[in-house]
């Protein structure tokens, strides 16, 4: 719930990966949505694109555009 009323833009991306592992426990095996509990969550460096920008008197400027790598992993609740 707080994913889709977050102002940030990882929020988006993460929301999409949490709903995707959801599915994906849910579709090969017997368990409801509401079994499920996050059991961990991180985010890697991903790959990097390397630019240049132009700059004064013939130079150039380097531009990294960064990316990430989301995992999410979910287990069932503990009864009890």
């Amino acid at each position: 719930m707080q994913l889709a009323y977050s102002p940030r833009k990882a929020a988006q991306f993460l929301r999409k990966t949490l709903k995707s592992a959801v599915a994906n426990a849910e579709r090969g095996t017997e368990v409801r949505r509401e079994q499920l509990k996050v059991m961990d969550v991180w985010v890697n460096e991903g790959p990097r694109l390397k630019r240049s920008k132009p700059k004064n008197r013939g130079g150039t400027h380097p531009i990294k555009k960064r990316m990430s790598h989301f995992t999410v992993v979910v287990g069932l609740k503990e009864v009890g």
